[in-house]
């Protein structure tokens, strides 16, 4: 496999995935991650749902200004395994609004 044959095959494994606008890849001999990037929070739901990940969480931080920002993020830690797989939607700026999964 060359380097464009690599680059065609993440591209597809991106195309099959409805919605997602990002995907990060890493192996180790020990662990792996994968972490997909999706382009709506209704994506990060079907992504999910998909891929067989746990229901979306809503994640959410307050920088040391006090600029709030949250998202939804689904996982998988897969039994037996040091791997992860991760959806993680877009960030959206204020507190999270109540019931917002």
């Amino acid at each position: 496999m060359n380097a464009l044959d690599l680059l065609a095959a993440l591209h597809g494994i991106l195309g099959s995935l409805v919605g997602a606008s990002g995907i990060s890849i890493s192996v180790m001999s020990t662990w792996a991650i994968v972490l997909v990037t999706a382009a709506s929070d209704e994506a990060t739901r079907t992504l999910g749902a998909m891929l067989g990940l746990r229901e979306p969480v809503v994640r959410s931080v307050t920088d040391d200004d006090g600029n709030a920002r949250w998202w939804l993020l689904a996982t998988a830690d897969p039994v037996g395994t040091n791997a992860r797989v991760q959806v993680v939607g877009p960030h959206h700026p204020g507190p999270a609004p109540e019931g917002a999964t």
